[in-house]
């Protein structure tokens, strides 16, 4: 059996060493041909870094990785892309000044790797904007943040110090809409909806697809990826609890789990088929062997 790629968040190591990797990228393809400015929210655990990841390595020209899946066969350029990709579940956010500092480090970083100094004295935003900037002279960019409600999330208990987050990263989100021309793609994944809050009152042009139906599976997996994919733990699983049929131990996950419906337009409340599941948990959680 190949190996299950718990807690690997980045496409190619899954890819280049073997880990089970369930083919989303019919979906992925589906996104990109789609548009341009996307917001995603999901629980989290729900596959949202790898989902990154995976486009990175798509705008990067990346084709070899993607031998044998989907978006092999689909129509799409492979032209290489500049990747902008910040996690801020990896920026500092003890403090509001934490929180500017490593920013500003993370966008030095980046910059860095691409034989770029950014000025020294420039905003956050003034800071992204001159990086976009600079890296596009040789071609558009593709900007992904992931996790961009951390910091807030985080001091949710402590109101002004959230407040405040949320004043820095409103300023750092508004530059993004005035950078469309050097811009290819743009996606920010969180757990809370932009819509509750003000910092996207300047970056008013993202596309809400976390009820879309269209990508209702691109995250999480659904009973027939489980089947299609985990055949030989499914198999496993089945023989230890005794269960007589994959098809029933499918109904127990469906049990156990529930599952979640990103499907608004087509859920029925009897449709295991429609409903997804948290990354891995469904088919090893319940295994203590």
């Amino acid at each position: 059996m190949k190996k299950l790629p718990i807690g690997i968040q980045t496409f190619s190591e899954i890819i280049q060493n073997d880990y089970v990797y369930i083919d989303k990228t019919t979906d992925i393809h589906r996104l990109i041909e789609s548009g341009k400015y996307y917001f995603l929210s999901r629980p989290r655990r729900f596959g949202k870094s790898l989902l990154l990841s995976t486009l990175s390595d798509v705008f990067k020209g990346n084709k070899d990785l993607f031998t044998g899946l989907a978006i092999e066969s689909l129509p799409f350029a492979w032209k290489s892309h500049p990747v902008v990709l910040i996690s801020f579940s990896d920026v500092a956010h003890m403090t509001p000044q934490d929180l500017k500092q490593s920013l500003r480090y993370k966008l030095d970083s980046i910059a860095a790797d691409n034989n770029i100094e950014l000025s020294k004295d420039l905003l956050l935003g003034d800071a992204l904007q001159q990086l976009v900037k600079t890296i596009a002279r040789s071609n558009q960019v593709v900007l992904l943040i992931d996790e961009y409600d951390y910091p807030i999330l985080q001091h949710a208990h402590d109101i002004v110090v959230a407040q405040q987050m949320r004043d820095i990263l409103k300023g750092f989100y508004g530059v993004i809409k005035g950078l469309d021309q050097h811009l290819k793609f743009v996606l920010l994944t969180g757990v809370s909806k932009f819509s509750q809050t003000s910092i996207f009152s300047g970056l008013n042009n993202l596309n809400d697809i976390t009820l879309d139906d269209r990508f209702a599976h691109l995250l999480g997996y659904t009973r027939q990826d489980i089947a299609t994919y985990l055949p030989d733990y499914l198999q496993q699983a089945a023989e230890h609890f005794n269960v007589s049929t994959e098809e029933g131990m499918l109904d127990q996950i469906a049990e156990w789990y529930d599952g979640y419906s990103f499907a608004p337009h087509v859920r029925r409340p009897d449709d295991n088929s429609a409903k997804i599941y948290n990354i891995l948990k469904s088919i090893t959680k319940k295994q203590k062997y």
